[in-house]
């Protein structure tokens, strides 16, 4: 005879198992008695779903936009300026890269990001746009313009240690 037990996800099993007992279990079953009320293939493919969906709701947390830097999120580490053989080069949004205008790039935000970047050794800050990708270097967190890094340390520096606050995200 085959399985008779009723499977929540599909109605009825649709195993082929023998079934010796087909008795319906009260919905106040603790998490035992509830996986024993299945064939194994049910407690499997719910199992399966189960899976699926919470990789799936994972992953919808993950997609919203800047990778979790909301308004007012802070983030530290090296700030690197543009060399001038950048100059006049394509950002990945489309424009030409132009040292004396305030801008940045950063791995996440999207484009149009306004960030707030604040020196840590001197307390200076500079309000930058995210127009384009990058630092791809371990410990840094933001490409500034060359202008944006005068502002607030010497370009001799090289890098300078930086607060990231992202003070708001461009509009849909």
């Amino acid at each position: 005879m085959p399985c008779a037990r009723q499977c929540r996800l599909s109605g009825a099993c649709s195993c082929r198992e023998p079934d010796a007992d087909s008795a319906v279990y009260p919905t106040t079953a603790s998490a035992p008695e509830v996986l024993a009320s299945y064939c194994k293939r049910c407690v499997v493919l719910n199992g399966r779903v189960l899976f699926l969906g919470l990789i799936m709701l994972a992953l919808a947390g993950c997609s919203h936009l800047g990778g979790g830097k909301l308004g007012g999120a802070a983030e530290t580490g090296q700030a690197s300026y543009y060399a001038d053989k950048f100059e006049q080069r394509k950002t990945a949004n489309g424009e030409r890269y132009r040292h004396d205008a305030l801008t940045a790039a950063h791995r996440t935000l999207p484009f149009g990001t306004r960030v707030q970047v604040t020196n840590l050794d001197n307390g200076r800050s500079v309000v930058v746009r995210i127009n384009d990708r990058g630092p791809f270097v371990r410990g840094r967190v933001i490409d500034l313009s060359k202008s944006a890094f005068t502002r607030i340390g010497q370009v001799s520096s090289g890098l300078l240690p930086v607060k990231v606050v992202v003070l708001s995200l461009p509009p849909r």
